[in-house]
């Protein structure tokens, strides 16, 4: 005991939990770590920090503070992989953290040579709403532009279902030159929905498969609203996006420019007449 007592005496250790504002939320872990650090019962912080960890919903505020007093006592318990561990993922958490002014020389180059030493986490955030574009020929898209903090190659998924009580299917989203993902909705599974909403949400990964990232939830998705693009019962039949994916396919494999003809039957066109309409494909 006095030769951990001396060692916390010689890193000079400010016993923070005046140093810094307490976070809103309660862990009554953490609460009860800080005050045994204040009577410099090093284990027992070590062990209450363990369950600290483990309450669910800490804020960063409390993760920042749980990894800097795990990384401080492990280092005046002579834990060094510990202690270094422990300020790996507290520098994941705030990787601009610094200790305070009264904190010892040796426990901030710790942290330094840490720094130098760590590797930023692959994190993905992603702001306001998904973009959903709304050709005039063919089903809707989704795009979003993420944002990447740390290296590593992305991967990322949209996840989407046509009614409510279906599981979620994943459909890779595709890189664009500008940075952002684009998937295009699959005409089965909007003809599944039948013109009714559609929840979706996105993923991000890393090269591990490790979710990174998220625009929205399975518990809190986005909803397509389909009536932006449904075509009215009475429109004529050449405005159905699903004709001209037809005729995209078949002018595709005719080696030469064709006219087709559209003849409107009993449907007045805006000037109140009927009429035939031309229009040449190339």
């Amino acid at each position: 005991m006095n030769a951990l007592i001396l060692g916390a005496l010689a890193l000079a250790v400010v016993a923070a939990p005046a140093a810094q504002a307490r976070p809103a939320a309660s862990n009554p872990h953490l609460e009860k770590a800080e005050r045994l650090h204040a009577q410099l019962r090093y284990a027992e912080v070590a062990h209450e920090l363990e369950l600290a960890m483990a309450v669910p919903g800490n804020t960063k505020a409390q993760q920042r503070r749980i990894f800097e007093l795990q990384g401080t006592v492990q280092l005046i318990m002579h834990n060094r992989a510990a202690a270094h561990a422990a300020f790996t993922r507290l520098l994941d958490v705030d990787p601009e953290f610094q200790f305070d002014a009264g904190a010892s020389p040796k426990l901030r180059a710790f942290l330094e040579q840490v720094r130098r030493d760590h590797t930023p986490r692959l994190r993905v955030t992603f702001e306001g709403h998904p973009r959903e574009l709304w050709p005039a020929r063919g089903p809707p898209s989704i795009v979003v532009t993420p944002t990447q903090h740390g290296q590593g190659r992305l991967a990322v998924a949209l996840r989407l279902r046509a009614r409510p009580r279906d599981p979620f299917a994943e459909l890779p989203m595709t890189a664009q030159p500008d940075g952002s993902y684009r998937a295009t909705l699959e005409p089965a599974l909007v003809e599944a929905a039948d013109a009714g909403p559609i929840e979706y949400y996105v993923l991000a990964r890393d090269p591990q498969g490790q979710v990174v990232g998220a625009a929205g939830g399975e518990q809190r998705p986005f909803v397509l609203d389909q009536t932006r693009a449904a075509v009215a019962e009475d429109a004529p039949w050449y405005a159905q996006w699903w004709l001209w994916t037809a005729v995209g396919v078949v002018a595709g494999t005719a080696a030469a420019i064709t006219t087709v003809v559209l003849v409107v039957s009993n449907q007045p066109s805006e000037q109140g007449s009927e009429s035939l309409g031309t229009h040449t494909l190339e």
